[in-house]
């Protein structure tokens, strides 16, 4: 999880997942899983009350978005789990002289002059 996504997925999980579900997954797993059932039935059964395919093609809409967005949720909240990462510039690494902390983009240790980069030696 990038830093970006981690502070969206801030402000998404302050909203709650009710409002995540509904406005997410409803509208899109939600909505394809229900029209694609209410097509087969089109297709292949008699429909006797579209009072009660209406109903249905609701409660499918809501129920599977729902369930979807949960599983998505479950996943975010895992990544979340982990803490937001370091940013890079940010990012040190720890001299092998001394232990010190080399700020990101330094070759050479600033505690003790230690460098990553090998020191060219002229033949005799």
């Amino acid at each position: 999880m990038t830093a970006s996504e981690y502070q969206r997925w801030t402000s998404v999980r302050q909203r709650g997942l009710l409002r995540y579900g509904l406005t997410r997954f409803v509208p899109t797993y939600g909505l394809l899983f229900a029209v694609l059932t209410l097509v087969f039935h089109l297709l292949y059964d008699k429909i006797e009350s579209w009072a009660w395919e209406t109903a249905g093609f609701i409660f499918k809409a809501i129920a599977f978005g729902l369930i979807m967005g949960w599983m998505q949720w479950r996943q975010n909240e895992q990544a979340y789990a982990l803490g937001a990462p370091v940013p890079e510039e940010e990012a040190t690494t720890e001299c092998l002289a001394c232990n010190a902390a080399i700020p990101a983009g330094e070759m050479r240790c600033p505690a003790c002059g230690w460098t990553y980069e090998g020191e060219e030696t002229s033949a005799p």
